[in-house]
């Protein structure tokens, strides 16, 4: 590649820099959100039990919800609003990434990574609600969850490194 983030102008840099801080705090509250979702709905967050009841309700059978189960409706809606904006978030921090130092191998692996595990995490919802083994969905929801934030955890932080090299030209 012929252009790196640490040569850009000054001018650009700097919005690079403030798009990928906007990134991270709209990272951190959708971690925020989940946690409060999960505490307003009487379950523990963060926990496979406590995922379990969110989506599939309390006092489920491996053949039907229980009751308080998330709908049908509403899983569209989450899926919907998931599947347009977390690839456009990885879009972006990938396409600037991509721009780093970062070896070019780590670069295919963490991006690839990113776009896999956002695929199992969107799908691990709908196991949880409607297969017959939920805590095996949970537990892919967990796993895919860790894995993607790790992803975008390095990613922005190697962008945010290479946007401040250089900071006087």
């Amino acid at each position: 590649m012929t252009s790196s983030l640490a040569s850009w102008p000054a001018p650009l840099r700097l919005s690079a820099l403030l798009f990928t801080l906007s990134l991270c705090l709209g990272y951190g509250a959708a971690l925020l959100n989940i946690h409060d979702k999960a505490t307003d709905s009487g379950a523990h967050p963060f926990t496979v039990q406590g995922t379990i009841t969110r989506y599939r309700g309390e006092n489920w059978t491996d053949g039907a919800p229980g009751e308080g189960a998330m709908s049908y409706s509403h899983l569209v809606d989450l899926t919907h609003v998931h599947a347009f904006s977390m690839p456009i978030l990885f879009f972006l921090l990938g396409g600037l990434f991509a721009l780093s130092s970062c070896p070019e191998g780590v670069k295919r692996f963490v991006i690839a990574t990113a776009f896999t595990d956002l695929w199992l995490n969107m799908g691990a919802l709908w196991g949880i609600r409607f297969s017959s083994a939920p805590r095996l969905w949970a537990g892919a929801l967990f796993l895919s969850g860790i894995v993607m934030g790790l992803c975008f955890i390095s990613m922005a932080c190697f962008v945010l490194r290479n946007l401040a090299r250089n900071t006087s030209k």
